[in-house]
Formats: structure tokens, sequence, C-alpha cells
């Protein structure tokens, strides 16, 4: 009697556990690029454009994403990079003990790689059950001339 009693609830939270909250079963990875380069450091989320389901996003690292649990549907895809940047130090800055001699600069802000409004980011994509492959290849913005 105890073992059953035991068996059932474990059974059952098993079951969940495999049917993945929802049993969508539905993954997303694939590739992100900006002017043909990969996107090293960065992040990518899918938003709902239906009102089904939650925002869902994952990290990009070496150009890749890898997104397990996503809700199917119609979505907006939104990406961002940014890296760190390095500011020249001033002379009044510069170190004067041996252990930091030889440092020409200092740690500052982020600065976004990808700006919002490049072409293809905030596409929209379908996200079908099952697995899936989507690449974005970024690129930046029309009309801008540099």
């Amino acid at each position: 009697m105890v073992y059953v009693r035991l068996v059932r609830p474990l059974f059952g939270l098993a079951l969940l556990a495999l049917s993945g909250c929802g049993g969508s079963g539905v993954g997303v990875r694939g590739e992100v690029t900006y002017e043909g380069q990969p996107v090293e450091k960065g992040s990518i989320t899918f938003l709902p454009t239906d009102g089904k389901g939650q925002p869902a996003g994952a990290a990009i690292t070496n150009g890749r994403y890898n997104l397990n649990a996503i809700t199917p549907g119609p979505k907006v895809v939104q990406i961002e990079a940014s890296k760190e940047q390095v500011f020249p130090l001033n002379r009044e800055e510069v170190p004067r003990n041996t252990a930091t001699r030889g440092k020409s600069a200092r740690s500052g802000d982020s600065a976004k790689l990808i700006p919002p409004n490049a072409e293809g980011n905030n596409s929209k994509v379908e996200v079908a059950p099952g697995r899936q492959l989507l690449d974005f290849h970024l690129t930046k913005p029309a009309g801008k001339v540099r």
C-alpha cells in the first residue's frame, strides 16, 4: 500500500518532466552573423506575437544559439550583441607601480555591436512544433553610409 502511494505521485512527476511541462517538445537552434561574421557573444529573444506563451531566449556564443523550450507560434526575433569598450588611459591615470606598468587601457561601458534596426533584426518567424533550425544573418541598417 505504501509503495503504491509513493509510486503514483513520482510517476506523475516523471511524466510531467519528460513532457517538458506542456508536451510541446519545441526547440530552436541556429547561427547568428552580423556583416558576415559570427556574433561572438550576445543574446537572442523570441517574443510571441499572438499573445500565447512567454518570451524565450538564449545566449549566442561563437555565432551559435540553442533554445530547448519555446512555445510554437509566430514570433518576433530580437538579437543583441555588445562588446566592452577599452579606453586609453589619460597621462594622469598611468600607474606608477611596477605591478601595473605597461597597462595602457581601462575598461569602460559596453558598446552595441548590432543596432536594433539592423537588417534582419526584429524579423518575424514561425516556430513550428519539434526541433527547428533558424539562422539569422544580419547586416547594417539600410540607408546608413559609412
